[in-house]
């Protein structure tokens, strides 16, 4: 075994310290690569946490309007015949202006859908607004859909233009 004369040793040292020093570097280099690359990930699922915000609440005010607006309907047994008419004309209004709502739907849906599981997930809460969102669009088009109905049956068993 050859001995190593403390230049030499020296010089190994130094050459180890060097390579650990770069090693060092590089990882930090990357890990500020990592970190701004988080960051920036972050920043943009916090941009679609706010649309999807914004959706939903847009979504709960037209929905609460026209629960509203649902709950003032006389139900039909207990219209005046000549008032069936207006009554009929008012629900395919309402139909038409709740249509509308139905893009705002698929747009906080397509919003929603857009977070991964596998990336940002929403939370259970957020999750369960979605649902109950959608659930009161459903209950809404289905209540309407009863009600028209109900009046199309009303208005076939008494014809305006009949004498009573």
């Amino acid at each position: 075994m050859s001995d190593i004369s403390p230049e030499e040793r020296a010089q190994n040292v130094g050459r180890v310290l060097r390579k650990e020093a770069d090693d060092v570097v590089s990882r930090w280099d990357r890990l500020n690569v990592d970190s701004a690359d988080w960051q920036r990930r972050l920043e943009l699922a916090l941009d679609r946490l706010m649309e999807l915000q914004e959706a939903e609440d847009l979504l709960d005010k037209q929905l609460k309007q026209a629960e509203m607006v649902k709950q003032g309907w006389e139900p039909v047994g207990e219209l005046l015949i000549d008032s069936l008419p207006e009554h009929i004309s008012r629900v395919k209004e309402f139909q038409e202006e709740i249509a509308l709502i139905k893009d705002d739907v698929t747009h906080m849906n397509h919003l929603a859908s857009t977070f991964d599981p596998s990336d940002i997930q929403l939370s259970p809460s957020n999750l369960e607004r979605i649902e109950d969102l959608n659930t009161r669009w459903r209950l809404l088009q289905v209540c309407t859909l009863k009600h028209s109905h109900a009046h199309t049956q009303e208005k076939h068993f008494f014809p305006i233009n009949s004498v009573l």
